[in-house]
């Protein structure tokens, strides 16, 4: 099994510096930082960073076109014009005032898919998954507590869940048509310190799970549940990660007064195919 070692890009000093998202049309990378409100627009190349306040705590964002973003904030779901910087309010399907957004992804058709999870304290089973595409906003997964990591295979036809407090990775039938979810089976069950946490999936369909309190980010498979190589980080809070064509690792980090995460709540990459 690999072991890598990722390099810093940018230290943030965020609390929960959470959900990056690539796109390849602007070459930047957006990541959120949940309990400063703010999203961060990252130039990788000039090292240029521009930051976005949003409404409340803000739980994810993704890029919906080059110049347009949908993030899951706590005043609910906006959309920020990259050229004139406007902000649009969408939606609110999660108006409990004790719950939050946390993660979110784009599914293969374009809709925005989130969760939600407790403000300021757990609310176990309150969580629910939602599916936005641009018009109505509906639940595909309820009964959650901290909804995280999201991915679908290259056909569409699987999404990949993880509800961190269960430990494990879940598989659900994904019918991209109506945008419905069916659990099907455990995939990933985490037996060690490190809860699993934000996650991504590249192009060999393999997945890659960030562990809360872990210190890494690991590579699966996710047809034998075979752990394939690890991705040491110098911090133990590792919350996300994404790909980046054609062959880097973003990760984000989250800060904490322990002596193992110096560097917590930093930007890290990792070049898959360096030796």
């Amino acid at each position: 099994m690999t072991q890598m070692t990722p390099e810093l890009v940018a230290y943030f000093n965020s609390t929960l510096l959470e959900g990056p998202c690539w796109s390849e049309e602007r070459h930047e990378l957006l990541v959120v930082s949940i309990e400063q409100s703010c999203i961060y627009l990252i130039n990788p190349q000039s090292q240029h960073i521009q930051s976005i306040p949003t409404h409340g705590p803000v739980g994810c964002a993704v890029f919906v076109e080059k110049n347009k973003i949908w993030s899951a904030e706590k005043g609910g779901i906006y959309e920020t014009n990259l050229t004139s910087m406007e902000r649009t309010f969408l939606v609110h399907p999660e108006s409990r005032g004790y719950m939050r957004y946390n993660d979110g992804k784009l599914d293969p058709q374009g809709r925005f898919i989130f969760g939600s999870m407790g403000f300021n304290s757990i609310q176990p089973n309150e969580g629910k998954v939602f599916s936005f595409d641009g018009d109505s906003c509906k639940v595909i997964i309820e009964g959650t507590t901290i909804s995280n990591g999201l991915a679908w295979n290259s056909k569409g036809d699987t999404l990949y869940f993880i509800d961190t407090p269960t430990r494990s990775v879940n598989k659900y039938n994904y019918d991209c048509a109506s945008g419905k979810a069916t659990f099907l089976k455990t995939i990933i069950s985490f037996d060690g310190i490190g809860l699993p946490d934000g996650m991504c999936i590249d192009q060999q369909d393999n997945l890659w799970v960030a562990e809360w309190e872990g210190g890494q980010v690991c590579k699966w498979d996710p047809n034998t549940g075979e752990k394939l190589e690890t991705i040491k980080v110098p911090c133990n809070r590792v919350t996300s990660c994404c790909m980046a064509p054609p062959d880097r690792l973003f990760i984000t980090t989250a800060r904490s007064d322990h002596s193992h995460n110096p560097l917590g709540g930093a930007l890290f990459v990792q070049k898959l195919n360096s030796k």
